[in-house]
């Protein structure tokens, strides 16, 4: 027999698309679903996401990661002062 008929020994790491790309490359979704993403959170982020919300209790539930963040750094007060004001409806009654 030849040698390059005979079976080579085979790395799984090697075969994955996701070991085979290297750092910042593209690989598909199905390989991408199971990756977690880390987000980077900025004073900047954590207000865009404070402003959203009327009161520090509705947005510590809605969007727990961000008021985690921003307590995380010491930037919640900024934040809150931030926040929005829910706009009330001014209905008239029909007459």
């Amino acid at each position: 027999m030849s040698e390059n008929n005979a079976a080579k020994p085979v790395n799984k790491a090697e075969k994955t698309p996701a070991a085979k790309a290297p750092k910042g490359d593209v690989v598909s979704a199905r390989e991408s679903a199971t990756k977690t993403v880390k987000v980077i959170w900025t004073l900047d982020r954590c207000k865009k996401y404070a402003r959203r919300f009327a009161t520090e209790a509705v947005w510590a539930s809605a969007a727990s990661a961000s008021y985690k963040a921003a307590v995380a750094h010491g930037w919640k007060d900024e934040c809150v002062a931030q926040m929005g004001r829910p706009v009330q409806a001014n209905f008239k009654k029909a007459a």
